[in-house]
């Protein structure tokens, strides 16, 4: 039998709400030469059935069943161990490829030998399959610091031989560290410009659950390639505070790792830490994880500084937004908490330290201070 270009892995558990969309989109790529190994994983709702369907009506399409429910990386693997195509990718239940997808991804690695993956741009949409934005865009520079390869991607049969399997100890990051180990083992992953699939946000989807062990698992990634991060990033200050804010909010405590990191970092130095637990405080973030900080912090929260103008001198919950300069005229000597993503905090902090702001602390300290509120938190947003 002759084997085909491309083996897409589709693991599902009970994903029959989204699963005709995802088959139909793979069904309709202008690329045919494919086969797709659905893995169910011990569906109870109307999985079975669906893929069964679409099997009996295409043979390019396989169904592997799990007697006992695997969870995702184990099912990965069982799907791919029976792969047979050049080149091997996987999609999810939910998810869905624009019609061009796997051709242009077959042929941006046909023109380059030496590459080991490419991935594309995406979207993210809503239940209702409104897009709601673009995914950020994958730069091969900052992959030790965050995952940006996202859900459209394609990588070469050899890396069975060079990474293996997917890690099940690392379930809700086994992606992310498959990508570290191909980038580390095999050569730097290319982007194609273009817009080739839909990522769907909904409430059973993991980036609405499951984050503080998403957090835990990437300060395990963190300490496994930490030579590759000081290597790559010792002069670059923003990634390594957004790698250091996110570590420490882990609660994993290996000194060493932020110790080395504080070295590189002197603003972060500045912090005056632990938070008080009896102080009260302006929060500079007057967003999502401002509101956050709001919680945690009850009455203890005198206001906001933002750096929007449209958010200034308006308030949120009766309590005023202001901007730096408004709050440093002011209120100079009350604590102020940084409550903003990590991705930003580096600029934020070194603003808020050549305004001359006196003290600092951090939302992302505050969490790691507060193991009870930060598990309740985690639940409401991602820092």
């Amino acid at each position: 039998m002759k084997k085909p270009v491309v083996s897409i892995v589709l693991p599902t558990y009970n994903g029959a709400k989204y699963l005709r969309e995802s088959l139909d989109s793979i069904l309709a790529q202008t690329f045919s030469d494919w086969e797709l190994i659905a893995v169910n994983d011990c569906s109870t709702d109307g999985t079975a059935e669906i893929l069964k369907e679409y099997a009996e009506k295409d043979a390019r399409i396989r169904i592997l069943t799990n007697e006992t429910n695997q969870r995702l990386p184990r099912s990965l693997n069982i799907g791919f161990r029976e792969a047979r195509g050049k080149y091997l990718t996987w999609t999810s239940d939910d998810n869905y490829y624009l019609p061009e997808a796997i051709g242009e991804m077959v042929r941006a690695l046909d023109a380059d030998s030496a590459c080991p993956m490419v991935c594309a741009d995406m979207d993210f949409i809503a239940e209702n399959g409104t897009v709601l934005r673009q995914a950020p865009h994958y730069d091969d520079y900052s992959i030790w610091a965050k995952d940006l390869v996202g859900a459209c991607f394609l990588y070469r049969r050899e890396a069975l031989t060079e990474v293996g399997e997917y890690d099940p100890s690392l379930v809700y990051v086994e992606d992310y560290a498959y990508w570290l180990a191909i980038r580390s083992r095999m050569g730097e992953i290319r982007r194609v410009p273009r817009l080739l699939y839909r990522y769907r946000f909904h409430e059973a989807s993991l980036t609405s659950t499951k984050k503080h062990e998403v957090i835990c698992q990437r300060a395990r990634l963190r300490l496994m390639y930490a030579e590759e991060i000081f290597r790559s990033y010792r002069g670059d200050r923003q990634l390594l505070c957004e790698i250091y804010y996110d570590f420490l909010m882990s609660g994993n405590g290996d000194e060493g790792f932020l110790h080395r990191l504080r070295v590189l970092l002197p603003e972060v130095a500045k912090e005056v830490v632990p938070v008080p637990a009896d102080k009260a405080f302006w929060v500079f973030g007057a967003g999502e994880i401002g509101g956050l900080a709001r919680k945690l912090l009850k009455d203890r929260c005198m206001g906001f500084v933002d750096n929007d103008p449209a958010k200034q001198d308006t308030e949120i919950d009766g309590l005023p937004v202001l901007s730096l300069a408004s709050y440093l005229d002011a209120h100079a000597r009350d604590p102020l908490l940084i409550a903003i993503g990590v991705e930003h905090i580096y600029e934020v902090i070194d603003q808020v330290l050549r305004a001359g702001a006196v003290r600092y602390f951090t939302y992302a300290t505050l969490y790691a201070q507060t193991r009870a509120d930060r598990e309740k938190v985690c639940e409401d947003a991602t820092v």
